[in-house]
């Protein structure tokens, strides 16, 4: 994908902001940048926030709102009858009048509850390394790789904090319940950070972390309204659900009558943590945010 390309995408989807730029104009933006790079992308409304705090601030408004969270909480089973669903959990049963699938690593299971699942999760792991916050004077930008078709590639990029991190990668498993750190993949991932600022050399090492993102065989979310059988799905959610989210749910909340919608529903969920507002039932689980 060339850079013109990319530009003309984002003006197609309203992001007028985004611009390509000068060698020079790069090079005063970040003037640690290897002289490799030969052009870039600018995209000035794009900006930093902590990944961790945003779902855990939902799940506080979830709560405000009246939603239950009952946590460690497997879904078995689910029946649909006279326009109510029951639901036999590991630890309890439920009844709700409309089930909202966000099943996250597991949204594939969680659908074949009521039909033959339309995709299937392909847990996609990404591993990181973050640098101490004597690097934070070196980066000043989220700074992409040109985009491909697969992924948006490994980013380097300052946090709120301070530190400066290189990640994600992205590596197809089965296993949906474990990010293992490997060593020789944090290596090449610490040789990308050099190859794209030179000066991190310098800095030290003070983490890693690895997390899984819902990947499936489709390209897109799966997003899906089925008002016969009271159930709505949200499956495939990966990197992108972080700034996604508050679009995805204002989206769903677009399916059921404003009459019927008193509260917003949120959803942040961990572990097959199941919450409901107002007969509404969510079934979700956490995965890493990237």
């Amino acid at each position: 994908m060339k850079l013109p390309e990319i530009v003309n995408k984002a003006h197609d989807v309203g992001m007028l902001s985004v611009k390509q730029i000068s060698v020079d104009e790069l090079k005063r933006k970040e003037p640690h940048l290897s002289c490799k790079a030969l052009g870039a992308i600018s995209v000035p409304d794009e900006m930093v926030i902590d990944p961790w705090l945003l779902p855990i601030t939902l799940a506080h408004l979830a709560l405000h709102g009246g939603a239950v969270i009952n946590r460690e909480s497997q879904v078995f089973s689910g029946e649909f009858e006279n326009g109510i669903w029951t639901l036999t959990t590991s630890n309890l049963h439920i009844t709700a009048k409309t089930v909202i699938n966000c099943g996250g690593l597991f949204g594939d299971r969680i659908e074949s509850l009521h039909r033959k699942s339309p995709f299937t999760i392909k847990p996609r792991k990404g591993q990181f390394a973050v640098f101490s916050q004597s690097a934070e004077s070196l980066v000043n930008s989220i700074i992409y790789p040109v985009p491909t078709e697969r992924t948006k590639g490994v980013l380097l990029y300052p946090t709120v904090y301070g530190n400066v991190i290189i990640g994600p990668t992205a590596e197809e498993q089965k296993d949906r319940k474990t990010a293992e750190i490997d060593e020789k993949v944090i290596d090449c991932l610490l040789e990308k950070a050099f190859g794209i600022i030179p000066a991190l050399r310098e800095h030290k090492v003070v983490g890693i972390y690895a997390g899984l993102r819902p990947a499936t065989e489709h390209r897109d979310y799966w997003i899906e309204q089925q008002p016969r059988k009271n159930w709505i799905t949200v499956g495939g959610i990966r990197s992108t659900g972080l700034s996604a989210c508050l679009g995805i749910a204002k989206h769903v909340a677009s399916f059921f009558p404003k009459s019927k919608l008193r509260n917003q529903v949120f959803r942040v969920s961990q572990g097959f943590w199941i919450y409901g507002i107002l007969g509404y039932l969510i079934l979700g689980t956490y995965s890493t945010v990237f």
